[in-house]
């Protein structure tokens, strides 16, 4: 917990966010304000880690999540792009990065492993997964890296 945001609060704007979103999923661009503070929960939580870069895939359900982790960590995006099976980077990492990966919403752990490899291939290290809807204990089992979560049914 850090002083400005709690994980409550975190909860209960991803409620709302999903609440707000088309037939009930998670919709981050539906209230800017609760997008913020899910964004400002997963920096704070993130911070220990030394994050140097966050990784997403290139959509904009993760880039208004990253977008504010990343200015909240004072370090750049770099976004992935997957079409018909092939992931490339669309924009350099810098060298010798700590990578926080963006899983997308209720993302399948197979994503989030492709992810994980597009970034270990570009020099990235991941050291841990943020992730909205995650069952964490599952999703750190499957991926080998702490998973920072919300929204696992705690406010619904």
């Amino acid at each position: 917990m850090h002083a400005d945001v709690t994980e409550e609060s975190a909860e209960q704007a991803v409620a709302k966010l999903t609440h707000q979103g088309v037939d009930g999923v998670l919709t981050m661009t539906a209230d800017p304000a609760a997008a913020e503070t899910v964004g400002r929960w997963f920096a704070a939580e993130a911070r220990d880690h030394r994050i140097d870069v966050v990784v997403i895939w290139d959509e904009p359900q993760s880039g208004v999540l990253a977008h504010v982790v990343a200015r909240e960590l004072g370090c750049p995006i770099v976004r992935v792009l997957g079409t018909e099976g092939l992931v490339e980077l669309l924009d350099a990492p810098p060298r010798d990065a700590r990578g926080l990966l963006i899983a997308e919403p209720a993302a399948a752990v197979n994503s989030t492993d492709a992810l994980i490899g597009v970034a270990d291939r570009a020099g990235v290290t991941p050291v841990a997964v943020a992730a909205v809807g995650a069952d964490r204990k599952r999703d750190e089992t499957a991926v080998a890296l702490p998973v920072i979560a919300l929204g696992s049914g705690k406010t619904r």
